[in-house]
């Protein structure tokens, strides 16, 4: 069975099937991101993945980045993914920048 997943609002989250039935729930306190293999967004989060991985005194700054941006946001996953934006970003940039 395929779920196609359809935000209907900042509140719920209506799943359908390809048979067409519907279900519907809150929205998972976790956000899932699809994306193409080999395309830009997915080379940028798998060199920050791995440079996390390589660096763990990076990934101890992002895991204390996250704790209190988790207090701040606590409803507001997009001022949450918005605050983190310019720590993700460097390290993107760094993470290429040592790939080459």
């Amino acid at each position: 069975m395929c779920f196609w997943p359809k935000v209907t609002n900042r509140a719920a989250i209506v799943m359908t099937t390809r048979s067409g039935r519907f279900y519907q729930g809150l929205v998972p306190r976790e956000r899932v991101y699809l994306c193409p293999a080999g395309n830009g967004t997915h080379r940028n989060r798998l060199a920050f993945r791995d440079h996390l991985i390589a660096h763990p005194e990076a990934a101890a700054e992002y895991a204390a980045l996250k704790r209190r941006l988790a207090g701040e946001f606590r409803m507001d996953g997009d001022g949450y993914t918005a605050h983190k934006r310019e720590f993700v970003d460097a390290i993107v940039a760094r993470a290429l920048a040592d790939d080459r």
